[in-house]
């Protein structure tokens, strides 16, 4: 709630997926709420502390380090650290999704990683709206892929950094222009079919889901 800080977010929350990372694993944190609600200050604020700990003692061994920030908007895709250049998102035949043509940079400490973060938040789409004089348009995604040096062959680390963009009520968007309105639209239908995927995961998960699902 609004009590809680950002360090004690990512203490109990957040900094356990960094080490699982670290350590060849997939690691995703969603920031999901309504538009106005504080999502893109915390997701800035928690970036900042797995910077930090990316670059510290905390971890053991050396990794080389890369980055990549795109945002989703409706059906189309940009590279927030490319002037927004349009990305293609592809699946190859085994199932994996790849994002073609997105820039990716290798980074050597936590003031550059943080750098590159900042400027790919300046490229992101936002709009006033009647609950937020500056609501993000679309979700933006850090990718911070983690490669151990002395592991070749091992699976590189991946951790996913994703700011959704916000949800709004139907009474929220009553003053907007047709534009507005689309957007709205399409970030609460993508918001509901994201619920739905991870309904599916964690059913699967648990052993519960349909045949055939």
């Amino acid at each position: 709630d609004s009590d809680d800080t950002t360090e004690a977010i990512y203490k109990e929350l957040v900094k356990p997926l960094v080490p699982w990372a670290w350590g060849g694993g997939v690691s995703t944190m969603f920031a999901y709420g309504q538009t106005g609600s504080g999502k893109t200050y915390t997701v800035s604020g928690l970036e900042r502390l797995i910077a930090e700990t990316l670059f510290s003692d905390e971890v053991e061994g050396s990794r080389s380090i890369f980055i990549s920030v795109i945002e989703l908007a409706g059906n189309s895709a940009f590279d927030l650290l490319n002037s927004r250049k349009p990305v293609s998102i592809l699946e190859d035949s085994f199932g994996s999704t790849h994002l073609a043509g997105a820039s990716e940079y290798n980074v050597t400490d936590a003031a550059t990683l943080l750098k590159h973060i900042n400027n790919a938040a300046s490229f992101r789409r936002t709009a006033s709206t009647q609950k937020n004089d500056s609501s993000s348009r679309s979700h933006a995604i850090c990718k911070i892929r983690l490669e151990n040096p002395e592991l070749p062959q091992a699976d590189d680390g991946l951790l996913y950094l994703i700011d959704l963009a916000g949800s709004e009520a139907a009474r929220d968007v009553t003053a907007h222009s047709a534009e507005r309105m689309k957007e709205a639209r399409e970030i609460n239908a993508s918001l509901s079919v994201l619920k739905d995927c991870i309904r599916g995961r964690a059913s699967i998960d648990a052993g519960t889901a349909a045949p055939g699902k």
